[in-house]
C-alpha cells in the first residue's frame, strides 16, 4: 500500500484486505518472498512481511477502489458534514483511484462490470428486496474479487466466486443488522425495516 499509494493509505488495511491477501498467497504455487522489518518503529520486534508481488498489487488496488466506491456512496446517501468530507476526501484520492483502476484493468478484472453493478444497490433497495436480492451487488463485487484471484495467480478455482459471493452476503446482511439504529434515525434503507432478523441469520446460515 505505501510503495504504490502512499505511507497514510497503509490505514486502509482491514479485514477484507487481510482476507484477499492471505487467500491468494496460499493458492499461488510458489511461497511468497518474505522478509522482517520493524514497520513504523525501529524498536519494535521484527515481523515478517511478504514483499511486492501480483496478489499484493491486486490486493492493494482493490482496497483503494473499495474506499473510492465507499465516498462514492457516501456522497449519494449522506447529508451535511459527512457528504461535504465524502465529496472532499473523494477529491484528494483522484489520483490513487485512477492508478488502481488501471493496474485492476491490466490484469483483466472486470472493473466496470463490478462498479456498474454496485451503482444498481440504490435502484434494488427502492424496491423492498428480499434479501438475497438486496445483497446481490455485494456478493458478485466479492465473488469476481475473489475469483480474479486465480486468474492471478493461474491457479483459476470455481470455489473462490463461491467463496467470495457467500462472503459479500455475509458482509451485507452483518452490516444491516450492525447500522439498523443508526439507519432508522437517519431514514436510510435497511433490509430490517421489513424482514425480521432470524430470516437474515437463516439465509446467513445456508450461505
Amino acid at each position: 500500500m505505501s510503495a504504490y499509494y502512499g505511507a497514510l493509505s497503509r490505514f486502509l488495511i482491514n479485514r477484507d484486505s487481510t482476507v484477499l491477501s492471505l487467500v491468494g498467497h496460499g493458492i499461488q504455487e510458489e511461497s511468497p518472498n518474505v522478509t522482517h522489518r520493524t514497520c513504523c518503529n525501529p524498536f519494535s520486534q521484527p515481523k515478517p512481511l511478504m514483499q511486492d508481488s501480483a496478489v499484493s498489487e491486486y490486493t492493494a488496488a482493490v482496497t483503494v477502489c473499495a474506499l473510492a466506491a465507499k465516498l462514492q456512496d457516501d456522497q449519494s446517501d449522506e447529508t451535511g458534514g459527512r457528504q461535504l468530507a465524502a465529496r472532499l476526501l473523494g477529491s484528494s484520492i483522484g489520483r490513487a483511484r485512477d492508478r488502481a483502476v488501471a493496474v485492476l484493468n491490466s490484469t483483466g478484472f472486470p472493473t466496470q462490470r463490478v462498479m456498474d453493478a454496485l451503482e444498481r444497490q440504490d435502484e434494488i433497495e427502492s424496491g423492498q428486496p428480499n434479501v438475497i436480492e438486496a445483497a446481490a451487488p455485494t456478493a458478485m463485487a466479492y465473488g469476481s474479487i475473489f475469483h480474479h484471484l486465480g486468474v492471478i495467480t493461474g491457479n483459476a478455482q470455481v470455489e473462490l466466486a463461491k467463496f467470495g459471493q457467500a462472503l459479500g452476503n455475509l458482509i451485507y446482511w452483518r452490516d444491516a443488522i450492525d447500522d439498523q439504529e443508526s439507519d432508522v434515525q437517519s431514514g436510510k434503507f435497511n433490509l430490517l425495516q421489513y424482514t425480521p432478523v432470524g430470516e437474515l441469520t437463516q439465509a446467513a446460515s445456508v450461505s
